[in-house]
């Protein structure tokens, strides 16, 4: 019940310095024209619209100004009671009680914290709870002054000002309320011709003078205006209800002051019990008008913006049917999807408009019954009154879309269905879109597949070649075995190199063809063969095998076996050709004088074997292409080292398959690291034999050929 604005207030009931003196004027001159319209022989008035008037003088203006004001309504009420004919002792009493009421209705209303409104149910207790606190004090003053200077009863007296100050109250407090800048006591009616507003709230007044000012004696006549009054209630705005109501009011009140109509002249009634039942009458109407008034200002404020809402969705169709399935509402995104405007298409079923062929039901005729391809389509699904699926739609010009829809089902409060509200999405693009990706889907995995296929090919291809090289290698590299040992006859030196020239072709040529072989095996398993194999018995084998691949050479080849007993699951013979392409890779590429260093260690839950060497190291241009097929570094190259190119790779492929990886380790200085980690096996298994191959050398730390190799601590 709060408003922050004030300047449509002022626009309104105008500046405070035209505001204040015309309602201090109204105050005088309604409270002199009440206290002259009293019952003969009453001390009190028959209605007080001046307690109204007070209070919204309050509510209108700041607090710091309530101080002055509250005088001046004193001096001003009080001079209306003397004005009236009231002894000024009295008057003066009457005068500081008005003023009390005002403040007290004002205080309980809130305005000492803002500006209140009248919009709500809540708002309309606080209203009547404002008046019945403000009423009760004047009843209590009053009562008590004319026990005690008029010699009145205290209990009739406090009756009549309670029952006419609350009245008042709730009569003129809407009406100015609705004066001051309240944009919903406005809106709603304000639709209809002024024509038609006014007829309708002269016919109401007609009523009630007819059964207040004919002389009708009868009470229940009292109750026959009252259909008027809800007509009137459901027809025009709070502003020109609130008005209508304070007409009847003056007019019921006047009439029964008089001792005309039907809440007057019984036999059984007296005169001023007759002015209180006026005043309850009066205060009736309020209950039943002013919230019914607000009851279809907060539906039609509903309605308009919902309208407004459902308008200004220009993204999607919202289409509403009534139960019939005929269309009563057809907003701007629909208008702009399928081309017809509203006025064409209300009171149409949908089957005409824009679906295929005719004869469904509501929901399906919503819905529409034909679409596109059924796999681009979502299919109709039916949850709690909600039906939801892709659908094709036709447009004014005949051309077609699809569309996504959500169909609701619309019912009453009691259950009964009113209709439906489809709410549509242009799904066209995106199912076209969606479309080619399929499309562009298919492809790819057609490419795929035809990839797969085509390496699967050159896979058989090379295993098949490599191993029909392999048979006729062997021969040759038998044979010039027997020619280097003079097996078939002597050789002269020159037969002698011819045949040692051969002999390391050749075995250049099958190193080529094992390694090509060990690629493809390891790429054509599906698993590897899981068996639990001594990490330290493969170290041991390879390291051995180093110093037979460095015979001849002075290099120290070393080794730190910190994790012999660690157990991982694979193959052993893979295990093996792995680290052993790193330690013969590191004794190729490390010159003489220098140092090869295997070493094994735990690191978490890994191995990690790692070869060192002191050898040509790696650019940073080349380490990004290590473990590519066939790449040779252009150091490699440049020198004419022998290799086919494929050592790395086959380390990275067997680390690979035993769920482990390869890596190269960036070092300071020349040289190279490389490392293969493999996952150690959670439990300990019984370890598979390794391949026996005799050490180079029975002892460890002993030099043989210039190649020292030992085992550190």
């Amino acid at each position: 019940m709060r408003d922050a604005g004030g300047s449509t207030a002022r626009r309104v009931l105008g500046t405070p310095r035209v505001l204040v003196p015309a309602a201090y004027l109204a105050i005088l001159l309604t409270s002199t024209s009440a206290v002259g319209l009293a019952p003969s022989g009453s001390q009190v008035a028959s209605w007080w619209p001046a307690a109204g008037l007070a209070t919204a003088l309050l509510v209108f203006s700041p607090v710091r100004r309530w101080a002055a004001l509250f005088v001046g309504l004193v001096l001003v009420t009080s001079l209306a009671n003397v004005l009236g004919g009231r002894p000024v002792a009295v008057s003066s009493v009457f005068g500081v009680g008005n003023a009390l009421e005002a403040l007290v209705a004002a205080w309980a209303l809130g305005a000492h914290r803002s500006r209140p409104v009248l919009r709500t149910g809540v708002d309309i207790a606080r209203l009547v709870l404002a008046a019945l606190a403000g009423a009760a004090v004047i009843a209590l003053v009053a009562g008590v002054t004319v026990s005690a200077l008029l010699d009145g009863s205290l209990v009739d007296a406090a009756q009549h000002i309670l029952a006419t100050h609350m009245t008042s109250q709730l009569l003129v407090l809407p009406l100015v309320l609705s004066l001051g800048g309240d944009a919903q006591a406005r809106a709603g009616a304000l639709s209809r011709p002024v024509l038609v507003r006014a007829g309708i709230a002269l016919a109401t007044l007609l009523a009630f003078a007819v059964a207040f000012l004919a002389g009708v004696g009868v009470v229940a006549s009292a109750f026959l205006p009252l259909p008027a009054m809800v007509w009137a209630a459901l027809q025009l705005p709070r502003r020109e209800v609130s008005a209508l109501l304070v007409a009847v009011g003056f007019v019921t009140t006047l009439a029964t002051a008089q001792g005309r109509g039907p809440l007057s002249l019984q036999a059984s009634l007296m005169r001023d019990d007759g002015d209180i039942l006026a005043q309850l009458y009066l205060a009736v109407l309020f209950l039943v008008t002013i919230p019914l008034v607000i009851l279809v200002e907060q539906r039609t404020s509903a309605l308009t913006t919902a309208e407004s809402v459902l308008s200004s969705t220009t993204g999607s169709a919202i289409i509403g049917t009534d139960s019939d399935c005929v269309i009563r509402f057809f907003n701007v995104g629909a208008e702009r999807m399928l081309g017809w405007s509203a006025s064409e298409v209300v009171g149409r079923h949908p089957a005409e408009v824009y679906l295929e062929g005719g004869g469904p039901t509501a929901c399906e005729a919503l819905m529409g019954v034909t679409g596109p391809d059924p796999d681009l389509l979502v299919p109709p699904v039916v949850t709690a009154g909600v039906m939801k699926a892709d659908r094709t739609w036709r447009r004014k010009d005949g051309s077609t879309l699809v569309v996504s829809v959500n169909v609701t089902e619309v019912r009453s409060p009691t259950g009964e269905l009113e209709g439906y509200l489809a709410v549509a999405a242009d799904v066209t693009d995106r199912l076209e879109v969606k479309q080619r990706l399929r499309d562009a889907l298919a492809r790819e995995q057609a490419s795929v597949a035809e990839l797969e296929r085509v390496n699967r090919m050159e896979t058989e291809f090379v295993s098949a070649v490599s191993h029909e090289l392999r048979t006729p290698l062997t021969t040759i590299l038998g044979n010039t075995q027997l020619l280097a040992a003079h097996i078939p006859g002597p050789l002269t030196e020159d037969q002698e190199r011819v045949v040692d020239r051969l002999h390391r072709s050749g075995r250049r040529l099958l190193m080529l063809v094992e390694d090509l072989l060990t690629l493809t095996a390891v790429e054509s398993r599906a698993a590897t063969r899981h068996v639990a194999v001594r990490a330290g018995d493969v170290v041991e084998l390879v390291v051995h095998q180093a110093v037979d691949l460095a015979e001849g050479r002075d290099l120290d080849v070393t080794y730190d076996d910190l994790a012999a007993d660690a157990t991982v699951l694979g193959d052993a013979d893979e295990l093996e050709r792995a680290l052993f392409n790193l330690v013969s890779n590191a004794v190729k590429f490390t010159p003489e004088g220098g140092a090869v260093r295997v070493a094994s260690r735990h690191d978490g839950d890994c191995l990690v074997w790692s070869v060192t060497d002191t050898g040509l190291g790696v650019s940073e241009t080349d380490r990004r292409h290590l473990f590519e097929r066939f790449f040779r570094a252009r150091t490699v190259t440049d020198m004419a080292i022998p290799g086919t190119g494929l050592g790395l790779p086959i380390v990275d492929l067997i680390a690979r398959a035993h769920g482990g990886s390869a890596r190269y380790v960036p070092r300071e200085g020349a040289g190279s690291t490389f490392e293969i980690r493999l996952p150690v096996a959670p439990a300990p298994v019984p370890a598979a034999p390794v391949r026996e191959e005799p050490p180079a050398q029975e002892h460890d730390d002993v030099r043989r050929d210039g190649v020292r190799i030992g085992e550190q601590a």
